[in-house]
């Protein structure tokens, strides 16, 4: 289990990194943040019915409806029919290639931080964050 203080540091530094390195939100794309956050927990896989979206991120039906049928109408995201009336969603080629051809956090801002230390230093951080990655992975097993 891990420690509070550890926790506390992950919610301490976490943000540093992310708001030194996060891109403005203005896309070529014409993608909002609420279309990309739709996408990434699309992605996840967990929440690829609408039900769980609605829930996970504060949407209301209609809301989550309306930037489903945007994001469907331009490729992004396919609506296929399951049972009942469920319908589960699922990115497309294009959905994938759109979520990743902006990840959000600016290359050069990294590459400004990691020269800043010694290149040992900058293994240690690539393979701590590859452990969280694989951590992350076990857990949705």
């Amino acid at each position: 289990m891990a420690t509070s203080e550890r926790i506390e540091q992950i919610k301490r530094l976490y943000p540093l990194l992310y708001f030194a390195c996060h891109r403005s939100h203005d896309r070529s794309d014409g993608l909002t943040e609420k279309d990309l956050r739709i996408l990434h927990h699309v992605q996840d896989g967990d929440k690829a019915f609408a039900s769980g979206l609605t829930r996970h991120l504060g949407l209301s039906r209609s809301t989550l409806s309306a930037a489903l049928s945007s994001l469907e109408s331009r490729g992004l995201i396919e609506r296929l029919h399951g049972s009942g009336r469920r319908k589960r969603i699922l990115l497309t080629k294009s959905g994938v290639e759109a979520m990743h051809s902006d990840e959000g956090l600016d290359g050069k801002a990294i590459e400004s931080i990691l020269d800043e230390l010694e290149e040992r230093d900058q293994e240690r951080v690539v393979e701590g964050l590859a452990l969280i990655g694989e951590a992350i992975e076990r857990l949705k097993r």
